[in-house]
């Protein structure tokens, strides 16, 4: 029975005229035309002169638009239940997008900006309306109400004179001036149709008429509701992701024309010739091949080896990073458990320094790298100074202009900042293992590390996972820290260039949007494939600790 109800059309007491459901099918058969014409004119006519991502967006939206609208006649026309589904949809995102495009095209979005900046200077005049507010409710309570009169004066004229100094009416007057333009009137007439179009499809005689059972209606509902995060991940998130893998294939500035150049780009970035060196300190230039240049050299086993590459500054990048996550993550985790089995104590004050610790975790990236510049400073830093205290000798560590300790520094700061975060987080775990484990261990005359060895290490393999994979991700994508602590952000020798720097420095300094479209693309290879690894370990030990 309840089944009958839940799939059943819902029932109206009438049938509605035709006349405004040929209205809808010819407003879709319109559109179609519409985004047909919009979409040969961003390929070939005044949209092909759009640069940027622009004419790729108009490109997009144009051919879904013109996909859509041509789809949704034929059902729309035989009263099928998707047309009206699809119809509410494509009306929906119409009256979304116009209306965006509106607003930017009559300088609402500009008209913000200038009402911050004039806010500072009107912002007196609200001083205004609140004596009046004040006088009001002064007359009210002695019990005078012929005083309000004046408190009511005070709160029209305040508010009137506050609208003509943040300059609101000018700016009406402005935006009615732009709407007096085609395009504008275009877009108004786009709003109004979708608008109405949508407004008799969403009707209950419409959900009728179309056979909509209850279940599809709550679909729509359900939809709609979640569209402002849907097209909000697909706007910020989704589409300039997609974006970004299409545009590496791509020799581009982003303002000037592209080329295609195939995989040339991730090619440049894996092109690497290895040799072997005679000794430590033979010249490179005996063994590099042309446009190749030394990216690094190292020892193994005896062997002096030397990595050049065409890319050496991406190469570098790698280097750095692979032994920033030898330092930092294990210097973010361990002393984050430590900490947390001191946290998960009953001591007194535990949970001001679960807060205290959490601190630097929330605090500015900004403030925390300008505050660690200062205590890095060779001269008149703090941790010089206090070297020197607790330990014998004189020291004046270069931490920031050394290459040998550049990178460690950014370690240091890096571990400071999130070793708190991973603690609480460890403090949380550490809360879930059930007290009986530990009172069983205790009567079998287990000590303190034998406990933590054989019931906390394991019980915490979960939590364990979820901050390594955290703490190293984040570090991979290590650039705030780096890009405000060191002057310049690369560091002495290219010491302190990560990755994601180097996909800035390629994108934003040198203009290089496909490259550096390409750099992001490995660098998500590489955090995935880390990731991976880890998932796979972490299942690998589960599945032991079962068997």
């Amino acid at each position: 029975m309840k089944l009958e109800q839940a799939t059943s059309p819902t029932s109206v007491p009438d049938r509605p005229s035709g006349h405004r459901y040929r209205f809808v099918v010819t407003w879709h058969a319109a559109l179609a035309v519409f985004f047909v014409v919009a979409f040969i004119g961003a390929i070939t006519g005044p949209g092909a002169d759009l640069v940027g991502p622009f004419r790729h967006i108009l490109v997009g939206l144009s051919a879904f638009g013109m996909i859509a609208n041509i789809f949704v006649v034929a059902p729309l026309h035989r009263h099928r239940d998707m047309g009206r589904t699809v119809s509410i949809m494509v009306n929906y995102l119409t009256i979304v997008v116009s209306a965006a495009v509106l607003l930017s095209r009559v300088g609402v979005f500009e008209g913000f900006d200038e009402l911050a900046t004039r806010f500072e200077g009107a912002i007196y005049w609200l001083l205004v309306p609140f004596v009046g507010w004040l006088w009001m409710l002064f007359s009210d309570r002695i019990g005078q109400p012929h005083l309000r009169r004046g408190g009511t004066w005070m709160v029209r004229g305040g508010a009137v004179v506050f609208i003509f100094a943040m300059g609101i009416i000018d700016g009406v007057v402005a935006i009615a001036g732009e709407l007096v333009d085609v395009r504008s009137l275009v877009l108004v007439a786009l709003i109004a149709g979708a608008a109405y179009a949508m407004r008799v499809m969403w009707g209950a005689r419409a959900r009728n008429d179309y056979g909509t059972t209850s279940w599809r209606q709550e679909q729509i509902e359900g939809l709609l509701f979640l569209s402002p995060n849907v097209l909000g991940f697909l706007f910020f998130f989704a589409g300039p992701l997609v974006f970004s893998l299409f545009i590496s294939f791509w020799d581009w500035d982003a303002l000037g024309d592209k080329s295609f150049v195939g995989f040339d780009n991730y090619f440049d970035l894996f092109r690497v010739d290895i040799a072997f060196m005679e000794s430590s300190t033979a010249p490179a230039s005996e063994a590099l091949k042309t446009n190749y240049a030394e990216a690094f050299r190292f020892n193994l086993f005896g062997q002096n080896i030397l990595i050049s590459a065409i890319d050496r500054a991406f190469w570098q990048s790698l280097r750095n990073i692979v032994i920033f996550l030898a330092v930092a993550v294990p210097a973010s985790v361990i002393p984050g458990l430590v900490v947390a089995n001191l946290l998960n104590s009953k001591l007194p004050g535990m949970k001001f320094f679960r807060a205290v610790l959490f601190i630097p975790s929330i605090a500015g990236v900004i403030g925390i790298s300008l505050i660690w510049r200062q205590l890095f400073n060779a001269s008149v830093g703090w941790l010089n100074y206090l070297l020197t205290v607790f330990l014998p000798g004189d020291y004046e560590i270069r931490w920031l202009t050394d290459q040998s300790t550049a990178l460690f520094a950014i370690a240091i700061v890096f571990a400071w900042m999130t070793f708190g975060f991973n603690s609480v987080l460890f403090v949380a775990g550490l809360q879930g293992i059930p007290v009986g484990l530990y009172e069983a261990a205790r009567l079998d005359g287990a000590s303190s590390w034998q406990q933590f060895r054989y019931i906390t290490l394991p019980m915490l393999k979960p939590t364990t996972f979820f901050v390594v994979a955290i703490t190293t991700i984040n570090s991979i994508q290590m650039f705030e820290i780096v890009f405000v602590l060191m002057t310049p952000p690369e560091g002495p020798g290219n010491s302190t260039l990560t990755p994601v720097l180097y996909l800035y420095q390629q994108g934003f300094q040198n203009f290089s949007q496909g490259y550096a479209s390409a750099v992001s693309w490995v660098l998500f290879g590489f955090i995935f494939c880390i990731t991976l690894v880890q998932f796979k370990r972490n299942k690998s030990n589960g599945t032991e600790a079962m068997a």
